[in-house]
């Protein structure tokens, strides 16, 4: 009977040093997935929500003012993407033309920011939807590109080369002609 409640009394030290250990290695994994911030999918999908989003304003917004046209605008949204050297990332943002009352400029709608080692590293002022091809203009980072949407809710034709350095992997968020969905595609 001492046998069998010896038995029934819990874990020996053996079993929870076991547990602990495999709790600490999954605490460990998950400390570094969440240290490493967004991975490179999330990134080009979240640009290439941006440019419908920025689509779907500029539809909303009709036509372009006479005071955008005599400034020499011809969207009143635009996708606008520019480094920050000085704080090691990129920020993407929804842009609109808008008269404050002091004068015309554009005013950020919404923005996110790019960091650590996944960048936006080209850009091409066409749909690129061929595998092998690179970016027509390297974007440093103090660089800056936008993108620029109609009235009619199309944005330029035009494809975004993003990398992740520290992972080896690439996208490219693609967007066609003519109302054409940006499209997420893995590796260039």
């Amino acid at each position: 009977m001492t046998r069998r409640a010896r038995a029934d009394a819990g874990f020996t030290l053996v079993e929870m040093m076991v547990v602990l250990a495999i709790i600490a290695i999954l605490a460990g994994l998950a400390a570094a997935r969440v240290a490493d911030g967004k991975d490179l999918d999330q990134i080009a999908n979240q640009a290439g929500n941006s440019v419908r989003e920025a689509s779907r304003l500029s539809a909303a917004a009709g036509p372009v003012s006479p005071q955008a046209l005599t400034a020499g605008e011809t969207a009143q949204v635009r996708l606008h993407i520019w480094g920050d050297a000085a704080n090691d990332k990129q920020i993407v943002a929804i842009e609109k033309f808008t008269d404050p009352g002091a004068g015309l400029v554009w005013r950020v709608l919404s923005s996110f920011a790019i960091t650590g080692k996944q960048r936006i590293v080209g850009y091409r002022s066409a749909p690129d939807i061929n595998p092998g091809s690179a970016p027509q203009i390297s974007l440093g980072p103090a660089d800056q590109v936008t993108i620029d949407c109609n009235p009619r809710g199309a944005c330029a034709a035009s494809t975004l080369y993003f990398e992740d350095a520290g992972k080896g992997t690439r996208m490219k968020v693609v967007t066609m002609p003519l109302h054409g969905a940006p499209q997420v595609i893995r590796g260039w």
